[in-house]
């Protein structure tokens, strides 16, 4: 397995990050400007993440952040994962 490093630029207002590059991978460290989350994996039921913790879709590659702490203007997403 190889380790990948990757910047993600969210969308203001959104709470979720998708990319097919994070389809199915072993999700090592997600921070959001600079502040570590806890990960957590599901593949059917959704779960809102809370407060530091982030939510990975294994089956869509998504990341699903808090609900109530949409991103903003300049944020961004770092994570590392092996494939």
């Amino acid at each position: 397995m190889i380790t990948y490093t990757k910047t993600y630029i969210p969308t203001a207002g959104s709470t979720e990050i998708f990319a097919t590059d994070l389809v199915y991978v072993k999700m090592l460290r997600v921070t959001r400007t600079g502040d570590n989350h806890d990960i957590f994996d599901y593949i059917s039921s959704p779960v809102d993440a809370t407060g530091y913790q982030v939510a990975y879709n294994k089956a869509a590659g998504s990341l699903g952040f808090d609900p109530n702490r949409p991103f903003e203007t300049g944020e961004f997403v770092n994570v590392i994962y092996k494939r």
